[in-house]
């Protein structure tokens, strides 16, 4: 089994990042399809 962990999701349904305390301090990215 892998398991990974990155700020960045891949979005279907539009949306953004959930937890603004994580993306406010590390950053994050978005990948709407």
């Amino acid at each position: 089994m892998l398991i990974a962990r990155a700020p960045m999701r891949i979005s279907f349904g539009g949306g953004g990042t959930d937890l603004e305390a994580y993306y406010a301090k590390y950053g994050g990215l978005v990948i709407s399809t």
